[in-house]
């Protein structure tokens, strides 16, 4: 199986998870969809840009590098890497500004706000899973017959979920406010 189908069954199967995991994870609130949005919600639009950015943008070197070239070139490797750095710099950045504002009083947040902001994270996990399951069977069957994954998918693997988690926790913010119990 290809490099590219790999990244492509990898991103659709952790997109489902994040969505079926904040589905399952929404807070039993009515939904707001008429009203503006709140400062959490801009917040988690933004944040989920920011992310969605970076991935693609690595999603595109690799997928056009391919994973050998990746592993075994420092003029694609470094930018990637750095990318990857950037993503869970990014992530960690407005994550900690967010809780950290919010307990200090400088983000005002409802009760809603708040059921939505604990509930959020709930997303994370399951869609992680689903992402290393994809990896999992997706890699088996890819080199099943060599009896051995080339090492560069470890790391691949472990960033992909690092990302997975950054995408579902702002997405887990959003579908909190969409979605009714």
């Amino acid at each position: 199986m290809p490099f590219v189908l790999i990244v492509i069954a990898v991103l659709v199967l952790g997109l489902l998870a994040i969505g079926v995991a904040t589905y399952v994870a929404r807070p039993p609130l009515p939904p707001i969809a008429d009203l503006p949005l709140t400062p959490l919600q801009r917040r988690a639009w933004a944040w989920l840009a920011v992310q969605l950015v970076i991935t693609a943008a690595i999603v595109v070197i690799l997928a056009k590098a391919g994973p050998s070239r990746f592993w075994e070139d420092e003029a694609v490797r470094l930018p990637v890497t750095g990318l990857f750095v950037l993503g869970v710099a990014a992530y960690g950045a407005q994550f900690g500004l967010t809780y950290w504002q919010a307990s200090r009083g400088k983000l005002v947040l409802d009760e809603r706000d708040r059921a939505i902001l604990d509930r959020a994270p709930a997303a994370q996990v399951p869609a992680m899973l689903v992402t290393v399951a994809a990896w999992v069977a997706v890699l088996m069957e890819t080199y099943h017959s060599e009896g051995q994954v080339p090492v560069v998918f470890l790391v691949l693997i472990f960033w992909s979920c690092l990302f997975v988690i950054s995408l579902a926790l702002p997405a887990g913010i959003l579908l909190g406010y969409r979605r009714g119990g």
